[in-house]
Order: structure tokens, then C-alpha cells, then sequence
């Protein structure tokens, strides 16, 4: 049943057509208007029904004129809980999953970085190393042949 079909025949049917068409009948289907208006004249409910959603309506468009007083954003940001450098930190940290991650990736890269910027190394400590790390793979695999 579409909005064109609806029966209003009762003050609940009427107060769910107010709610959505509003209390100028100009705005409701034919069908709709017709049916209202015989239900007006027989109900002093439905009257009282049509006079609060059309007082309604009116103090909803008196309130779309009114603006905030000047220097309201201000005096909202001044109430707002001052907080030291070291806890906006801990709370920025802990504030998502990816901010932690982030934090521990960091120091990763830097020391990536670092680490390759130096291209000199001892490279008799590092003969030596690989010479220890091989003969001992080399030697068990010696062993179990």
C-alpha cells in the first residue's frame, strides 16, 4: 500500500499522516485530504491532533533562524580538560591498534637506516664470523655423511 492508498480513519491514522506529510493539507495526497477533512469535522480529537502538529511545525521554523551567540566556540574549547604534552603522547599511543605498531616500527627503520649508512665495517671480524658460523654447518654435515 503506497502513500497515495493510505485510509485515514482514525485519530492514529491521522497523527501518522502528520508525522508524515505535516499539518498543511496542500501537502497530502488527494485521497488523503478528503478523508482528513471529513475526520476534522467529526472529531474534536483529530482537530486538537491538527492544531499540535501545526504549532509544532511553527516552533520548528522559528528555531531554524536562531544562531549561536558569538564567541560560543571559544568558551566550549576553554571547558575542554587541559592536558599535558606527556599524556596527549600516551593517549595518542594508545588511542589506536596502529599507533603502537607505528611507534615500534619507527626505531626499526631508523636503525635500518643507520645501519646502512655506514659501509665500513671491520671486515676481518666479519671473515671471521661467516668462517665460524660455515665450519660448523660444514662440519655436521661432514659428520652426518
Amino acid at each position: 500500500m503506497n502513500d497515495q492508498d493510505k485510509q485515514i480513519n482514525s485519530e492514529h491514522d491521522l497523527a501518522a499522516a502528520l508525522d508524515r506529510w505535516g499539518s498543511n493539507l496542500d501537502r497530502w495526497p488527494t485521497s488523503a485530504q478528503e478523508q482528513t477533512k471529513r475526520l476534522l469535522g467529526s472529531s474534536p480529537e483529530a482537530r486538537r491532533l491538527m492544531q499540535e502538529s501545526a504549532a509544532l511545525e511553527i516552533a520548528l521554523a522559528e528555531l531554524r533562524g536562531h544562531r549561536a551567540t558569538p564567541g560560543l566556540d571559544n568558551r566550549i574549547l576553554a571547558e575542554l580538560p587541559n592536558r599535558d604534552v606527556l599524556q596527549r603522547m600516551v593517549d595518542w599511543l594508545t588511542g589506536a591498534l596502529w599507533r603502537p605498531a607505528l611507534a615500534a616500527a619507527v626505531p626499526l627503520a631508523l636503525g635500518f637506516v643507520l645501519g646502512t649508512m655506514n659501509p665500513e665495517e671491520d671486515s676481518q671480524l666479519a671473515d671471521e664470523l661467516s668462517l665460524l658460523v660455515f665450519s660448523a654447518t660444514y662440519e655436521e654435515l661432514e659428520d652426518d655423511s
